[in-house]
């Protein structure tokens, strides 16, 4: 219950200030298989070096593993 709660409070933090995203991407790894070989990369552009931007990693998983 108490990782519910945690999960949920993260979950509103992390999707309330997405107002000014500036790039966003999901990528599904084939088979569900994540091998050495499979590096997802994400290319971006960045126009004003100056100002400060936050960086956030979103790992998605499944109860289904092969």
């Amino acid at each position: 219950m108490k990782n519910a709660w945690f999960l949920g409070c993260m979950l509103l933090v992390m999707t309330a200030c997405d107002s000014q995203t500036v790039y966003k991407e999901y990528t599904d790894i084939d088979d569900g298989k994540w091998t050495i070989k499979n590096t997802p990369s994400f290319t971006f552009r960045i126009d004003d070096p100056t100002i400060p931007y936050n960086i956030y990693y979103n790992l998605r998983n499944s109860i289904s593993y092969p």
